[in-house]
């Protein structure tokens, strides 16, 4: 599991190196082909995320859990919608401000730059994939994606169609990653991953925060 683990956040960091390439065009472009294929997937992420319905069913968890999981064309059309608005935030990524001229003659300026590389946790809510990767995107960060066991189907194939848009648009597939597995293991290795992960993001209650807060140093 450390090696699989390992092996993500190594490529993860390589894609954050070429981050300056990457202009607000390109980035854009990929978000528009990201809308496309969503689009032309839908019945697809529908069918998918029936499996994890059922198998949440079967475990008998509450209605409000439930609906949280729930894909249907209504929030299908949200996740495009919100990449859409994504696409049009403007691009600060790389530019300077504040130019201040010190004693020495030499100018000095400000210029925000991506944070490199994030971890985000989170659960149920598989719409979060999207609306994460799309940040992520139009930031120039590169991102590991790990969302809760029970939307692992729906997850998977929205990674699928991640990664579709990025070849597509000539952008590194590793940029946007996705943890494949449900094992637990997996969360407490990533913690460990430091030398890659630049900023971690749990999205989720009291007892997740406190698990990455006590086992973390990132």
């Amino acid at each position: 599991m450390s090696k699989y683990v390992e092996t993500i956040c190594k490529k993860a960091k390589t894609s954050s190196y070429n981050s300056s390439n990457y202009d607000t065009r390109r980035k854009n472009n990929t978000l528009s082909t990201l809308i496309k294929e969503i689009r032309s997937c839908k019945s697809q992420i529908i069918k998918y995320n029936e499996k994890d319905i059922k198998l949440a069913s079967k475990m008998g968890v509450n209605d409000s859990f439930l609906d949280r999981l729930v894909l249907n064309k209504s929030r299908i059309h949200n996740m495009i919608d919100g990449l859409n608005k994504i696409i049009q935030i403007p691009d600060i990524t790389f530019l300077t401000s504040k130019p201040k001229r010190q004693l020495s003659g030499i100018y000095t300026s400000q210029m925000r730059v991506p944070i490199g590389v994030i971890f985000m946790i989170y659960e149920s809510r598989p719409n979060v994939t999207i609306d994460a990767a799309g940040l992520s995107i139009k930031s120039g960060n590169s991102i590991v994606l790990r969302g809760g066991s029970e939307a692992i189907n729906s997850n998977l194939v929205l990674s699928d169609i991640i990664k579709s848009s990025l070849r597509e648009c000539h952008m590194p597939v590793d940029m946007v990653q996705t943890i494949e597995t449900t094992d637990r293991v997996a969360v407490s290795e990533i913690l460990k991953c430091d030398k890659y992960i630049d900023v971690i993001i749990p999205r989720g209650g009291k007892s997740l925060i406190q698990k990455i807060s006590s086992e973390s140093k990132i």
